[in-house]
């Protein structure tokens, strides 16, 4: 059984990630920081930089959930999310929705006009 901290937080529940094609960035980080504390280490698929060297490692996977395990490097996420951008748009799926708020007067953060 994983070692868990219990003042670990969680983002992604253990049968989701049980069920799903497990890929961290840094496999060593992401079993000690990451949803990948929640796994044996055997359950984890290859890491990042192995998918991007062979990406036919995770063809098998390909119809099913995938969950990327993002423990530190914020370029990663970046790109990520970038290539989910471009594939939903491809798909025409999705809205794209204002996250980020700049209001005229920056000290009225309320001042959604």
């Amino acid at each position: 059984m994983p070692r868990r901290d219990d003042n670990c937080k969680f983002e992604v529940p253990a049968p989701v990630l049980k069920s799903a094609f497990v890929t961290p960035d840094h496999l060593a980080q992401a079993l000690r920081e990451g949803e990948c504390q929640q796994l044996e280490e055997g359950d984890v698929g290859p890491d990042l930089m192995t998918l991007c060297a062979d990406p036919e490692a995770a063809a098998r996977h390909r119809d099913g959930v995938t969950v990327f395990d993002s423990t530190g490097f914020g370029l990663e996420d970046h790109v990520a999310l970038d290539v989910l951008l471009e594939l939903a748009e491809e798909a025409g799926i999705g809205d794209r929705v204002q996250i980020e708020h700049l209001p005229d007067d920056a000290l009225n953060p309320y001042s959604f006009q």
